[in-house]
């Protein structure tokens, strides 16, 4: 009988459990990043044609490999009333095992805006501050497979210090008068 010396079995036995681990853990399922909120959120380029709003999605990749951000499908609220959509595909890659801010910049129309048109020209000219709400996913593409991540956000936005040069008064809808 051919015996295996006792210092194979060991080696075999330890290389055996290095084995079950490794995929044990290796093959552990990936966990979904998480959205930590918005930052910088900015009125800026401020026409009687339109304003731009710029953010940045801030989000956590616990996982040990990278990503994608695959696309943006968010609907935008300012002081409560729906003022558009933003839509991208633009493919940003997201580092493993950390904090990534994924941009969102929305050309919003001033006429969405006019429905309310004084108290958006108060909050706009009389430096208030106004409410934006951010709703909607962002998807990101983990190896090969979408993961919708689910967003419900709302920030107060200083209107101080908005970049105004361009505004022409006169492009004002603001109704025929008796």
């Amino acid at each position: 009988m051919n015996a295996i010396p006792l210092n194979a079995k060991h080696f075999i036995s330890f290389a055996s459990l290095i084995l079950f681990l490794a995929l044990t853990f290796a093959c552990s399922k990936p966990e979904p990043p998480v959205f930590n909120g918005f930052t910088d959120v900015k009125l800026s380029d401020v026409t009687s044609e339109s304003v731009l709003l710029k953010t940045e999605a801030i989000l956590y990749n616990p996982n040990a490999f990278g990503a994608k951000v695959s696309g943006i499908d968010l609907d935008i609220f300012i002081e409560g009333k729906e003022a558009g959509n933003v839509k991208e595909t633009d493919m940003v890659n997201i580092p493993a095992n950390g904090t990534f801010k994924v941009p969102v910049i929305a050309n919003i129309p001033f006429f969405v805006l006019q429905s309310d048109l004084l108290n958006t020209a108060m909050s706009i000219f009389g430096n208030k501050k106004m409410k934006i709400r951010y709703k909607g996913y962002i998807t990101l593409n983990m190896m090969d497979v979408d993961v919708p991540i689910y967003l419900d956000a709302e920030k107060e936005v200083e209107t101080k210090g908005l970049n105004l040069k361009n505004f022409d008064f006169g492009k004002l809808n603001l109704g025929k008068r008796k």
